[in-house]
C-alpha cells in the first residue's frame, strides 16, 4: 500500500489493518521459532563447542627427519656423475623453411 492509499482509509479500517498485521507478525514469529527448533534438532551442537571451520588439533610427530639442506654433507646420499638428460644426437634430415625461396 502506498501512503496515499493509507490516507484515504478511515480510522476503523486503519485499526483493522494494524490488527491484521499484528496477527501476521505473530504467525511469522511462531514459524521462525518452529524452523529454529527444526534446525537445532537436525544439527545438534558439538560437544566441544568448536565451530565447524576449526580443524581438530593433531599432535605433532615426535621427531622429524631434517631436510637435505639441514643435514650434514656426508648424509646427502650418493652423488651421480652426470644428469639423466637426453644427449644431443645428429639430425637425420634437414628441412628448409616454408617461406624461404631456394
Amino acid at each position: 500500500m502506498t501512503l496515499e492509499e493509507l490516507d484515504r482509509l478511515s480510522k476503523d479500517e486503519l485499526i483493522a489493518l494494524v490488527l491484521k498485521l499484528a496477527k501476521r507478525t505473530a504467525e511469522l514469529a511462531e514459524r521462525i521459532a518452529q524452523l529454529d527448533n527444526e534446525r537445532d534438532n537436525r544439527n545438534p551442537p558439538k560437544a566441544n563447542g568448536a565451530p565447524n571451520w576449526v580443524k581438530a588439533s593433531v599432535p605433532e610427530p615426535e621427531e622429524k627427519q631434517p631436510r637435505a639442506e639441514e643435514r650434514p654433507p656426508d648424509s646427502w646420499g650418493k652423488h651421480r656423475p652426470h644428469g639423466f638428460a637426453r644427449k644431443r644426437e645428429e639430425p637425420t634430415h634437414r628441412t628448409k623453411g616454408a617461406n624461404k625461396k631456394p
